[in-house]
């Protein structure tokens, strides 16, 4: 009996507070109707009809008893009272409807309704209600008290949903260290899922669920994850909005060894002169116009670190907007006439660090360039 009431508990809890508010207000209504009937029982020693007589008595006390509790709070917070305060809540606002139905029924008194009754029946009401609230605390407060401590427990998110991520919620569901209020995981068909009663997020939306969820950690349940994963879901996890980080992604690699690996890969080998038979050959051709040797990260040089010790914060100069789009503005009357010497002159001031080599290879501009000399001789 008491594992199937202990199983409709958290399905009780779970309702919305109106619905549990009206369904103690209609108990304490029927609790009222029953008493009266069962006053009458102990007054008189036979049962009798709610019916004539016995009516009066049974609308009066719903009619007086219900305004009662509702202004002495007995509705507010039902499952949260225990112990002695729901006791002393419950035994005033007996004492307020007990003087009222008295008055009525015991002092003034109503024909054919035995003066008795007036202080029977409040004497009856008072310790059903009190053993309703007794038996709602035993039913209920144990796994109320349980959610609450729950609910305080840090929160995390399990990095993966797949059978990894699965069992590691499944481990921890009874933690009473840390509470897992989720899943992030790549797969987009899974984005908005809900598995094992847990909502699958994007990665991607990390740093908007940690604007409004008290997330914790992220505990990773993927069979292999690159350092680089690792260290971009760091990275979203430290955005606070509008940051640019940088990630730390190991030694730089030459081209020209990945080049030859490549090669190698393909199950062919490279011709060079310790290979003059090889099957590919790997010329340096050098820079052409627009090619750059290495690719920057950052515009400044300073990057501010974090406390993860591979990822970096930027810290870049910029201009105010009202000066940037005067500039812009200017830039595109520029790129308009394709003035390239004037484009070029103020991206070196827009641009930190711009430093163009050579000569202007736009080969509109040069056309133009020679059709002025040749109109000019």
């Amino acid at each position: 009996m008491m594992r199937t009431l202990s199983r409709w508990a958290a399905p009780a809890l779970a309702l919305p507070r109106p619905v549990k508010r009206s369904t103690v207000l209609l108990l304490d209504a029927a609790l009222c109707v029953f008493t009266v009937w069962l006053a009458f029982y102990l007054r008189l020693g036979s049962f009798v009809p709610l019916s004539g007589p016995a009516v009066w008595p049974a609308l009066a006390s719903v009619v007086l008893a219900l305004p009662i509790f509702i202004t002495s709070g007995l509705y507010r917070a039902i499952f949260r009272y225990s112990g002695l305060p729901a006791m002393v809540a419950v035994a005033r606002a007996m004492v307020l409807y007990g003087l009222a139905f008295a008055a009525v029924f015991t002092f003034i008194g109503v024909p054919d309704v035995p003066r008795t009754v007036g202080i029977i029946q409040p004497i009856l009401l008072l310790v059903l209600v009190g053993a309703s609230r007794a038996a709602a605390r035993v039913w209920l407060g144990g796994l109320y008290h349980q959610q609450l401590r729950k609910a305080a427990l840090p929160q995390t998110l399990i990095y993966g949903a797949g059978s990894a991520g699965r069992q590691l919620a499944s481990a921890m569901a009874n933690s009473h260290e840390i509470r897992v209020v989720g899943f992030l995981d790549d797969d987009d068909r899974l984005h908005g899922h809900v598995l094992n009663g847990l909502p699958i997020h994007n990665p991607a939306d990390l740093a908007e669920i940690l604007s409004v969820s008290p997330i914790s950690d992220v505990l990773l349940a993927l069979p292999s994850v690159s350092r680089q994963r690792r260290n971009d879901i760091q990275a979203g996890a430290m955005g606070q909005g509008g940051d640019v980080f940088v990630l730390d992604m190991g030694q730089p690699v030459k081209i020209i060894d990945l080049a030859r690996r490549m090669v190698e890969l393909s199950g062919l080998t490279v011709r060079d002169e310790a290979r003059p038979d090889g099957d590919i050959e790997i010329a340096v051709t050098g820079l052409r116009p627009g090619e750059k040797l290495f690719e920057e990260l950052l515009i400044g040089d300073n990057p501010k670190p974090t406390q993860h010790a591979r990822i970096m914060k930027a810290h870049e100069p910029f201009l105010p907007w009202v000066q940037l789009e005067q500039q812009l503005n200017a830039l595109s009357i520029a790129m308009s006439v394709n003035d390239v010497p004037v484009i070029r002159g103020m991206l070196q001031q827009l641009v930190s660090g711009y430093q163009p080599s050579g000569e202007v290879v736009d080969w509109v501009h040069m056309a133009q360039e020679r059709e002025a000399q040749a109109n000019d001789n």
